[in-house]
């Protein structure tokens, strides 16, 4: 799968967006494909965790998705992205699925391109049929200088990309240092703005690289530079769950493990409400609980992403706060990267 900017003849051209934990990149993936320019998208979530949940809050948003999970596409889940990529193409041929002329493939926050375009390239199927031509990154507006400065993967994401969306500008009182820090790690890029997922450029915008891309692509591939010691956690919640208990024991989660608690994200559903709640964290935050319309499969339950935080702990929290019978214990697992 090549790299360069203008696909040959019957090449899938492929978007890769990536972007650190909490970036806000579903958000933006859900306003991207929701435009009359993005009908013909097919899209590639992966996650990182034991259960996927970015694709059940992009249901409707794409009528062609395809999730992989449990692992970082850029180091663990070649096989899948391989297949995934030629199942889609063998489905857009014999007419299986709607005609698609571009992918997304969204990536975990902790992944590094250059990992994830070596792993489909050479004389594959998914690398003769595809090509990668744009990457588009997202940071996070408000907590991005901290974030490129603390963790190698997030500036290694800056420096790969055609695109460096700067997220969540309604929240953030000032962005100029964070601006001078992405033009330092790339001045090629195109930047942009995003205000709760809005963004003014297109789809068809994004897909184009910018200037000397292939050359920093070759530049900077190596192996993967995630941050040693993170690790998630998936709490199964059972319904019913008791709105109380659970605030009291997030809130002793985020004050015992302060920065090392990364990223979490889930969905549950909380005794007396009519409908789920999908729950957001982000380092350094509070934690959102929204309610929304949601499949009837999508799983209950949180996944923690931290680091030099063991499965165990998280869990013990829980418990700790009376929250013991609402968990399913057979589905706890922790996942080490």
């Amino acid at each position: 799968m090549t790299t360069q900017g203008t696909p040959k003849v019957n090449q899938i051209p492929a978007l890769l967006l990536t972007g650190f934990l909490g970036a806000g990149k579903t958000t933006l993936l859900r306003a991207l494909l929701s435009s009359p320019d993005a009908a013909d998208t097919a899209v590639i979530v992966n996650e990182f965790g034991e259960i996927g949940l970015d694709h059940h809050l992009l249901v409707g948003a794409s009528e062609t998705m395809y999730l992989l999970e449990n692992g970082c596409v850029c180091c663990t889940q070649r096989d899948d992205l391989e297949a995934s990529l030629e199942d889609l193409y063998w489905a857009r041929l014999r007419r299986k699925i709607p005609w698609f002329s571009r992918v997304i493939v969204e990536t975990t926050g902790l992944a590094d391109p250059s990992g994830v375009f070596a792993m489909v390239s050479g004389d594959t199927l998914a690398g003769i049929r595809y090509v990668w031509q744009s990457v588009v990154t997202l940071v996070d507006g408000v907590n991005g200088s901290e974030t490129l400065e603390a963790h190698a993967a997030a500036a290694q994401q800056a420096a790969m990309a055609d695109h460096l969306i700067i997220s969540k500008t309604d929240l953030a009182a000032d962005i100029g240092d964070l601006r001078r820090r992405l033009q330092i790690l790339n001045s090629d890029a195109r930047l942009h703005q995003a205000s709760r997922g809005a963004l003014g450029a297109s789809l068809d915008a994004l897909m184009q690289p910018a200037p000397g891309a292939d050359a920093r692509r070759l530049g900077l591939s190596g192996g993967p530079l995630h941050d040693a010691g993170i690790t998630s956690c998936w709490l199964h919640f059972r319904p019913s769950l008791p709105r109380l208990e659970f605030d009291a024991a997030f809130a002793d989660l985020t004050e015992k493990f302060g920065v090392d608690l990364l990223r979490a994200k889930g969905i549950a559903h909380f005794a007396g409400d009519p409908k789920p709640s999908v729950l957001q964290y982000v380092a350094g935050g509070t934690i959102e609980i929204t309610p929304a319309d949601l499949a009837a499969d999508a799983p209950a339950g949180l996944v923690v992403i931290a680091s030099k935080v063991s499965p165990g702990e998280v869990e013990n929290i829980f418990v700790a706060h009376g929250l013991g019978p609402y968990l399913m214990a057979e589905d706890h697992k922790g996942h080490a990267h």
